[in-house]
């Protein structure tokens, strides 16, 4: 199992909207997963990352556990450095 972000965020979310593209587009070029999840429906997994605020990212190691979350609204290089928290998990490859 590789790194994967889970990306919470409602319909209604015009900060979603904007922020969800710009953290799949960097994620799909690093090669990591995003699983979108809307914590209206996903309660239990909202409350074990502690999702309060729309959106949020929550970046995980290949064993699942987390490396770091990200919550409100997230710019490219912001994305970008958040991302690139999967690569210095393992020295070796560009990505967990």
């Amino acid at each position: 199992m590789a790194c994967k972000i889970l990306a919470f965020s409602t319909e209604d979310c015009p900060a979603c909207d904007i922020a969800k593209p710009i953290v799949k587009k960097i994620a799909s070029n690093a090669g990591i997963q995003v699983n979108d999840l809307d914590p209206t429906n996903e309660i239990e997994i909202a409350q074990i990352f502690d999702v309060n605020i729309m959106p949020t990212f929550v970046l995980l190691d290949d064993k699942g556990d987390l490396i770091e979350s990200l919550e409100g609204f997230v710019d490219e290089q912001t994305a970008q450095n958040f991302i690139s928290l999967a690569g210095s998990m393992n020295k070796n490859v560009a990505v967990c």
